[in-house]
């Protein structure tokens, strides 16, 4: 599955360590990350962070305020803000069906997709858009909006 970037859906972890595999876990499993981005399952894919690409990513994390986080870096990691698991899976499976209607589209100018599916899967991505959205309600949860 190398290079398939759908494989990092739902991301829990990152494992940057210097001169290391770069490592995510993901959809219940451990990805190597190869330099172009990739998700690979062989080690020596992997791309070895150097010490000037872990100061950069925990500066942008920490938003160059890195004695915010002090108490997570003595433990050996960061927890970024986020909503809850449940909201975020449905955005995933948004974003997988919105992914699907596209490819739909594109290949009913060469096939004969059957017919409504377009359509179907566009009414999908709606209905978990509102369950993400439902989801928040439920278990009262207080988003992070990001704002660029």
């Amino acid at each position: 599955m190398s290079g398939d970037a759908s494989a990092l859906a739902g991301v829990t972890e990152i494992r940057a360590r210097l001169d290391r595999p770069l490592i995510v876990r993901a959809s219940g499993r451990d990805w190597f990350i190869t330099e172009n981005g990739g998700a690979a399952q062989d080690k020596k894919d992997a791309y070895r962070p150097t010490l000037r690409d872990i100061s950069l990513s925990v500066e942008l994390i920490s938003d160059y305020s890195i004695y915010a986080f002090q108490d997570e870096l003595r433990n050996g990691f960061i927890t970024l803000p986020g909503g809850h698991p449940v909201v975020s899976q449905s955005h995933v499976c948004r974003t997988v069906c919105r992914r699907a209607e596209r490819v739909t589209v594109r290949v009913s100018e060469s096939y004969a997709p059957p017919p409504g599916a377009a359509e179907y899967l566009n009414r999908l991505s709606d209905w978990l858009y509102v369950v993400g959205r439902k989801a928040v309600k439920i278990l009262d949860i207080k988003e992070t909006y990001w704002i660029p």
